[in-house]
């Protein structure tokens, strides 16, 4: 079986001192600022990229499948226009993202391991309501084994 919500359930329970953690179900799309810094699923894009190769053959009970799967995420730092300019949070902004990425290797999902993590460069992201945030996207790939 799939692991998409468990997945998702142990990045939101990821714990970084300052950030917040959000899954699919524990978040309003409207309500970014009151959550920053927040970490949480891309829902425009939450599942990217997916492929799975057959790892041995036999009956459908007994084959098991490797399944890649990339999951998107966005990570909102500050509000536009709560600091004077971006280089005023570059640098704590750039450590909280280095805290992140290292929890999301130490993630331990059974039958599930993160082959990679990939942050985009600094981004501006908008909410539903119009308001700017600074922040980044990220995209964690999966490995998952399953027996079909």
């Amino acid at each position: 079986m799939l692991k998409s919500k468990d997945i998702a359930i142990a990045i939101a329970a990821i714990s970084v001192t300052g950030v917040k953690f959000k899954d699919l179900s524990s978040f309003s799309d409207a309500a970014y600022g009151r959550d920053i810094p927040v970490f949480m699923p891309n829902l425009e894009n939450w599942i990217g990229s997916s492929n799975s190769t057959m790892q041995t053959f036999g009956t459908a009970s007994t084959r098991f499948w490797i399944i890649e799967r990339t999951f998107s995420y966005v990570y909102l730092y500050e509000k536009v226009g709560a600091v004077r300019t971006l280089s005023d949070i570059s640098s704590a902004m750039a450590d909280s993202m280095d805290l992140i990425w290292e929890a999301l290797l130490e993630l331990d999902i059974p039958e599930v391991d993160i082959t990679n993590v990939t942050w985009s460069k600094s981004v501006t992201v908008e909410d539903p309501s119009g308001n700017q945030f600074y922040g980044f996207t990220c995209d964690v790939t999966v490995k998952e084994r399953v027996n079909a």
